[in-house]
C-alpha cells in the first residue's frame, strides 16, 4: 500500500493529486495520505513517499481541470484542500479520472466518492459559518486583535477576510494552533504564514475586556432557565477552550 506524505501548502497539494490521477496504476489510487501540518494530531508513518511541489505538474492539473471541468471545479477543488482531516485526497484522485468521460462526476449521487466530497465541503461551510460568530479577539496592545483557535478543517483561509472587513483599521492577528498557521491581516490586505513552533499561554494576555465579557455573560444569565444540553449543542465543548466567557 502506497503511502504520501505532503506538507499542507496548496501547490504541494495540487501535485499530490496530480500523482494519484495520472501517476499510480490504472486499478490505484489507493493508500494512505498524511498532511504533516496536522503531525501533532496524527501519528505519521516511518516510511512513505513524500510529495514536493512541482511546477509542471500543478500547471497540468490545472489544466486538464480547465479542459474537462466546468469554472467552478479549481475553486471547489481548494475547498476540498481546505477539508484537510477529511481523507479526501483519493476519493477526488478517482473522480478526477472519471471527469474526462462524465464532466458531471462529482455531482452524481450513485458515486461515494462524489458523496463524500460534496459532504466534506457542506461541513467545512457549516464550520466556516459557525466560527465567524465564535471566534474571540483578544487586544494585547492597542490596534492589534489577536485570536487563536483549532478548527476540524482548514477554515483560516475562508474566515480571514471577514475580520478585515469588519475591523478596517486593526491589525488582525488569527492563529490556527493545531496546523500552525498565522493569519496577518490590515487595510484590506492579509498573507498567510506558516509556523514551525506557536505556543499561546492564555494567561499571559492582558485584556481588560475580556474580564467584562465574562463579568457581562454572568450578569445576563438566569438561572433557572439555564439549559446545559442546549448549551453543549449550540457551543460544543470541543470550542470552549479558545472561548474567554467559558475559561
Amino acid at each position: 500500500m502506497a503511502i504520501y506524505l505532503y506538507d499542507g501548502t496548496w501547490e504541494t497539494y495540487l501535485t499530490l493529486i496530480y500523482t494519484l490521477t495520472f501517476d499510480t496504476e490504472e486499478t490505484s489510487p489507493n493508500g494512505k495520505v498524511y498532511n504533516l501540518r496536522l503531525s501533532k494530531r496524527v501519528p505519521l508513518p516511518l516510511f512513505g513517499e513524500r510529495i514536493e511541489a512541482s511546477e509542471p505538474k500543478v500547471k497540468g492539473i490545472k489544466e486538464y481541470i480547465g479542459k474537462f471541468g466546468d469554472k467552478s471545479l479549481l475553486k471547489d477543488i481548494y475547498h476540498w484542500y481546505l477539508c484537510d482531516r477529511a481523507g479526501l485526497e483519493i476519493p477526488l484522485a478517482k473522480c478526477l479520472r472519471k471527469l474526462k468521460d462524465d464532466p458531471k462526476v462529482f455531482y452524481r449521487p450513485h458515486l461515494t466518492e462524489a458523496v463524500q466530497l460534496q459532504k466534506a465541503k457542506r461541513a467545512l461551510f457549516r464550520e466556516r459559518h459557525r466560527w465567524l460568530g465564535l471566534l474571540r479577539f483578544f487586544s494585547p496592545e492597542k490596534g492589534v486583535l489577536l485570536a487563536y483557535f483549532e478548527p476540524e478543517n482548514n477554515v483560516l483561509p475562508i474566515i480571514g477576510n471577514h475580520f478585515i472587513k469588519r475591523f478596517p483599521m486593526e491589525r488582525i492577528v488569527i492563529v490556527d494552533t493545531l496546523r500552525g498557521i498565522l493569519f496577518l491581516g490590515q487595510n484590506g490586505k492579509f498573507q498567510l504564514l506558516f509556523l514551525e513552533e506557536w505556543e499561546i499561554n492564555i494567561k499571559a494576555i492582558k485584556d481588560p475586556f475580556v474580564e467584562l465579557w465574562r463579568t457581562y455573560f454572568k450578569e445576563i444569565a438566569v438561572p433557572e432557565r439555564i439549559n446545559q444540553d442546549r448549551q453543549k449543542r449550540k457551543v460544543p465543548l470541543k470550542l470552549r477552550a479558545f472561548l474567554p466567557e467559558f475559561l
